[in-house]
């Protein structure tokens, strides 16, 4: 987890460092995704307290401090959470998004009816084609 966290990290660090590349829509990810780091790097440091110090009185893995557990652990995922589930709100789906004038090699954009077809479909249902 310690390496998916530093990956992510680095991620975060060149979105940031590229934003004027980010399109305008997926800057709220960026934002919310740095400010999460944080958070989830206190729950990685408890998980690898709880395996590597089993002679700690606050991190020993079979009898936890309830009180260490609920805010190194529980809370961070949270707001994490809550990070995310913001940003998502947020960020426009992809109904709400302006077509890039280049799209599909300089063709014209398409129009709404013809870019997203599933609209008019029923949920879960896949149109012919």
């Amino acid at each position: 987890m310690l390496v998916g966290w530093v990956i992510s990290l680095a991620m975060n660090a060149l979105f940031i460092g590229r934003f004027r590349y980010v399109w305008e829509g997926d800057r709220p990810l960026v934002y919310f995704g740095l400010a999460a780091e944080p958070f989830i790097l206190v729950r990685i440091i408890y998980l690898i307290l709880t395996a590597y110090d089993s002679h700690s009185k606050l991190f020993n893995p079979f009898a936890p401090n309830i009180y260490v557990q609920a805010f190194m652990q529980v809370t961070m995922e949270f707001i994490t959470f809550i990070l995310f589930s913001t940003a998502g709100v947020l960020t426009p789906g992809i109904k709400n998004t302006p077509s890039h004038p280049n799209n599909q090699m300089g063709a014209p954009p398409a129009t709404q009816q013809q870019k997203y077809p599933q609209d008019d479909t029923e949920l879960g249902t896949i149109p012919a084609r």
